[in-house]
């Protein structure tokens, strides 16, 4: 995803597309879903990728004004815990298809991006990220549907 979105000069955007492709491949892969969302609140860690790639954008968006100014580990929680719900909510019932979209513009207005913004930013085409057929993703999904 990050190699997807690091072409994008705004923040608000690569924000917003990468959330948009993750979530599309969680309510698409349930089980990678449930995977995602197992470890809950503990995966709150310095170690974990999510702090690779979320503080800098974050940081780029408030010293640029496209987000309201507030404390890193305050966008963090946000965007941490709305994800971290979102995809608990995915691994355990169908969504609507649009669900990733909702998500991604309720995070999108918590950090304080303008509504005309969000609505052009949600609405943007993306591809589908491209799991290979033989990946484990989806031979893991295969077997999930045979069940």
């Amino acid at each position: 995803i990050e190699n997807r979105v690091g072409g994008f000069d705004d923040p608000a955007t690569r924000i917003a597309h990468g959330l948009r492709l993750y979530f599309h491949t969680a309510r698409r892969y349930p089980l990678m879903a449930k995977f995602m969302s197992r470890p809950g609140f503990n995966v709150d860690s310095p170690g974990n990728r999510f702090y690779d790639y979320f503080p800098r954008h974050i940081e780029q968006g408030i010293q640029g004004g496209q987000f309201r100014p507030m404390h890193l580990q305050v966008a963090l929680a946000l965007l941490g815990g709305t994800g971290l719900m979102a995809l608990l909510r995915m691994s355990g019932s169908a969504v609507e298809a649009d669900f990733p979209e909702q998500i991604a513009a309720a995070i999108l207005r918590g950090l304080g991006v303008k509504e005309r913004k969000i609505t052009a930013l949600v609405g943007m085409k993306i591809d589908s990220l491209s799991i290979p057929g033989d990946s484990l993703l989806e031979r893991s999904h295969a077997r999930h549907l045979q069940r």
